[in-house]
Parts: structure tokens; sequence; C-alpha cells
């Protein structure tokens, strides 16, 4: 595995079973990207609520509400200047949202959690949403990874 994946979980939010459905997103994304392989690649999950995703969204992206999903791509925004970064960059997830998001939309918590995580993953990589064309590439790599995971 060319990438590793830290956890933050200061509050303790339930994750049964969900590390092993990380490290195989992790995995996919790696074989379907053009990461340089030669690299050890390190990035952050940090779970946090809604009050702390309200202040990032705020400070970040001057958006005063919570997001479900936040990426800080430092290697994409830095790379030509850091030629031996091996830092990713950091993606914060709003637990609390994912789980309203879940029923809202009738899946499974595991199946929101995959979701963020990987919309989170690619953002770090440098794809975006913005157009409809950088959407279909984006949102076309998202489902054939969540495809490939048992949900």
């Amino acid at each position: 595995m060319v990438c590793q994946l830290n956890i933050f979980n200061k509050k303790k939010y339930p994750l049964p079973g969900l590390e092993i459905k990380l490290n195989k997103i992790t995995q996919l994304v790696e074989e379907n990207t053009e990461l340089d392989e030669n690299k050890k690649w390190i990035f952050s999950l940090f779970l946090i609520n809604e009050k702390e995703s309200r202040q990032l969204n705020k400070q970040y992206r001057q958006k005063n509400y919570p997001a479900d999903v936040l990426a800080f791509p430092f290697y994409y925004l830095y790379q030509k200047e850091l030629d031996s970064c091996n830092e990713l960059g950091d993606i914060f997830l709003c637990y609390p949202l994912a789980q309203k998001q879940a029923q809202e939309y009738q899946h499974s918590l595991d199946y929101e959690f995959c979701f963020l995580f990987t919309h989170g993953m690619l953002h770090l990589l440098g794809y975006d949403h913005e157009t409809p064309k950088e959407k279909k590439i984006m949102f076309d790599l998202q489902d054939l990874i969540l495809n490939e995971i048992d949900l």
C-alpha cells in the first residue's frame, strides 16, 4: 500500500468495521489514480462534530454552516514547491451530519461514511466538481470505487 491513513476520532464515534472499508477505498483510489508509487503517502481523517465543521467551513470557505466533509489538499496545492512532500492532506468528516444524511437518503451509515471519505480523498488528489466535465470525471471515479466496496 502506498498510502497511510491516520484516523483521529477524539469524540470516540463508533466505527464498527469501517476502518477495513476505508483502507480498501484507499487502495482502490491508489489503483485508479496516478499517485507516485515510489512515495509513501500520508493523509489524515478527522471525525468532527457540527460545531467544529461549521468553524472550519466558515474560516476556510466563508460558509456559515457545517459541511459533511471538508478536504484540505496539502500536496496538490504545494507540490511544485515541495517535491519531497509526502503529505496528501487532511479530510474532516462531520460524523453527526453523516448520520443525518444516511437517514435522509435512506441508506446505511457505512455507505454515507464511505461516500464522504471517497469524495474527500479525491479532493485531496486535485479532483473537483466545479464544471460539468470535472464533475463527471470525479463522480464516475467515485462511483467506480464505491461499487467495489461491500456496502
